[in-house]
């Protein structure tokens, strides 16, 4: 009878420590002030053949060798920045929440690529992992760590455009004057520019794209007038629901380029549609 009783007893034990949240031990968490940095390298082959870009892990000017100007579909004056050539998928960014869906304070983002990889992207669509309430923020620093954790994840339609780009990089008419935001990349900290012109529309994966026209000179560079603007031909600027940072280029011929001036003139052009997007949002419009 007393072996019984104690058995029932354990019994009832184990039940209520069963109840009790179960976390996995993810080690120390890491303080982003102290923790070691990423380098970033946004441009990788293309340095060959211009060795003066930036190199590994340098702070980028984007205000200086990336802005461009151009035209809005009315023929106003617009500018946007040049982020490159982008494959219009987006890639998971993980946003740690609790059971509420409130992102976990103190935490920051994690991303699982860098630029140079074939499934990085500048497009950020947000995972939403829901980790137990007695997580410890930073515990988790890692994407491998995130699908490791089992934790549950939610895609979700949010995307944003968050290039990654060196610490101290510049770009001054991105979201938050240019404030670079902070993110976890295999136990390193990267950062982020963002914008936030206009909300990104999701299809999948896949961010919807927009046309722009551009006109190039022989040698490769962007056809410009006198004051250094050049005649490349927005379709659309935000608020308008068809704008997209995302942008798919149509180059029509150089003689053309003064005869351009607003988007009729750029169709009447006869620009030939390109096989690429472009990442470009916009700064002035």
């Amino acid at each position: 009878m007393q072996r019984l009783l104690f058995a029932s007893l354990l019994l009832v034990a184990c039940s209520e420590a069963s109840d009790e949240p179960s976390v996995p031990d993810h080690g120390e968490a890491l303080d982003p002030e102290a923790a070691p940095r990423a380098s970033v390298d946004r441009f990788g082959p293309a340095r060959a053949s211009n060795p003066d870009l930036p190199a590994p892990g340098e702070a980028i000017d984007f205000d200086a060798g990336f802005f461009r100007r151009g035209l809005g579909p009315d023929g106003a004056t617009v500018s946007y920045y040049d982020f490159g050539v982008s494959t219009g998928f987006t890639m998971p960014a993980y946003r740690l929440v609790d059971g509420e869906g409130v992102a976990v304070e103190g935490q920051l983002w994690i991303v699982g690529e860098l630029p140079g990889t074939t499934t990085y992207s500048d497009f950020w669509q947000v995972i939403d992992v829901e980790v137990p309430e007695a997580y410890v923020p930073n515990s988790i620093t890692s994407a491998a760590e995130v699908e490791a954790s089992g934790y549950p994840q939610t895609r979700t339609v949010e995307a944003f455009n968050r290039p990654l780009v060196p610490e101290g990089s510049l770009a001054q008419f991105a979201s938050d004057d240019g404030a670079l935001r902070s993110a976890w990349f295999e136990d390193q900290v990267v950062f982020a520019l963002d914008f936030s012109e206009s909300e990104l529309s999701l299809r999948g994966d896949l961010i919807d794209y927009a046309p722009i026209y551009v006109c190039f000179t022989d040698d490769g560079r962007f056809c410009a007038d006198d004051t250094g603007s050049t005649h490349n031909v927005v379709a659309a600027v935000p608020p308008d629901p068809a704008y997209s940072p995302l942008w798919k280029p149509s180059v029509y011929p150089e003689s053309a380029f003064d005869d351009v001036s607003d988007l009729d003139t750029a169709l009447a052009a006869d620009p030939q549609t390109q096989p690429m997007l472009v990442n470009c949002p916009m700064a002035e419009w």
